[in-house]
């Protein structure tokens, strides 16, 4: 189920849900996704105590049940309601001017589909202010480059220039290669906290892996765990999204720190070169309090950087 995937914008939506309810007003809210319509149907019949789960008209509903539904909707006044759409099958040819709230829990590349999923309650007989709500995730570090907030850029810049020409533009590559560009870019080096070497000590070794490759991300990269076996050597598989670079990380986690990490990690390493083609660079990252001799010499000789107990905290400064 998708639902970790997008919480963040389901708790904002139904925040906004909590002060429609509470105004005994209407609302649309338009979902792309049939399996998030079910759940999202459940969850608030749930929480508002509705007699009813939520209406929901998508492509499976046929046009008499759909028109229905529609007046259903429209025939109540003054009471709390929500009905969830499919912005291809809701946003045309519907009337539904009870509601007063419009709520896009999907976006879409091109701002006309979204324009005319909110014209359904923008008819006449709309009697009542009318407030359209866009639900954003944005992330603690990447901010105003994070994806809903780019897309909401993306979306308005392109209303904005449809508002002054005949054809809106269109152009996935052009907004594919402004999305690439922009989606998780770096924060500044200096916003990356040194680790405490303490709390390193302290994870266990699956940790210690989630915990050097979700420092990564903040530079732009897309970090990647392998599966618990077959993982052909590797830990972890890094892409950055703008220079596609791509980097192979196997984390040796000591439970006591004054072990000596040896030369099974450059093993591990030259199996999963021959498995992850294009890897640029290959890292060995340790607590332990050094290296052993060999295991110094062949990464010398395989170009294989090694991140030992005392450069830790501060990884992953040495990716830039």
């Amino acid at each position: 189920m998708a639902i970790t995937a997008w919480s963040a914008n389901v708790f904002a939506s139904f925040l906004i849900l909590d002060e429609i309810a509470a105004r005994r007003e209407k609302a649309l809210i338009f979902l792309e996704s049939l399996e998030l319509q079910e759940h999202l149907a459940l969850m608030i019949k749930n929480r508002y105590g509705l007699k009813r789960r939520p209406m929901q008209i998508n492509g499976d509903v046929a046009g008499e049940k759909r028109q229905a539904l529609v007046d259903a909707f429209q025939t109540e006044r003054g009471t709390f309601d929500v009905m969830i759409l499919s912005p291809r099958a809701g946003g045309v040819g519907l009337t539904l001017t009870s509601a007063n709230n419009i709520i896009h829990l999907s976006r879409w590349w091109n701002p006309a589909v979204e324009d005319q999923c909110t014209d359904r309650v923008y008819r006449i007989g709309q009697d009542q202010i009318v407030h359209v709500y866009y639900p954003m995730a944005v992330h603690p570090l990447y901010g105003d480059a994070s994806f809903d907030e780019l897309l909401n850029t993306l979306l308005t810049r392109k209303r904005e220039l449809s508002h002054r020409m005949l054809i809106p533009p269109v152009n996935i590559k052009r907004d594919q290669a402004w999305f690439t560009e922009n989606l998780g870019r770096a924060v500044p080096e200096a916003q990356i906290v040194r680790a405490d070497i303490e709390e390193i000590d302290a994870m266990e070794p699956r940790a210690f892996e989630r915990w050097a490759l979700g420092r990564c991300i903040s530079l732009g990269w897309e970090a990647s765990r392998t599966p618990t076996s077959h993982d052909g050597g590797a830990d972890g598989v890094l892409m950055h999204r703008t220079t596609g670079t791509r980097v192979i990380i196997q984390c040796k986690h000591k439970q006591g720190n004054g072990n000596m990490c040896g030369p099974e990690a450059i093993d591990d390493l030259l199996r999963a070169r021959s498995v992850y083609s294009g890897a640029a660079r290959l890292f060995v990252l340790t607590n332990a309090e050094r290296f052993s001799r060999s295991t110094n010499d062949r990464a010398e000789q395989q170009g294989i950087f090694l991140i030992g107990r005392s450069e830790l905290p501060d990884w992953p400064r040495q990716l830039l």
